[in-house]
């Protein structure tokens, strides 16, 4: 069964680009998390999901 993350609402409104922030976040999880993972946790956060919540869907979603 796949894991419906559209129950969870996004934090914040979607965005065309991440902010220098959020990328500085990314490039340091990085060096934990598969290529697959960081690429589905951009996309979620272009959506408007936090950091912490693209990577809980993420991990459910694609794994580590």
């Amino acid at each position: 069964m796949k894991f419906d993350y559209t129950k969870i609402k996004p934090l914040n409104k979607p965005k065309k680009n991440l902010s220098v922030m959020q990328t500085r976040l990314l490039r340091e999880h990085q060096k934990y998390h598969s290529k697959k993972h960081i690429e589905m946790m951009k996309q979620l956060m272009k959506e408007g999901y936090c950091l912490q919540q693209a990577h809980t869907i993420a991990s459910k979603i694609v794994g580590k």
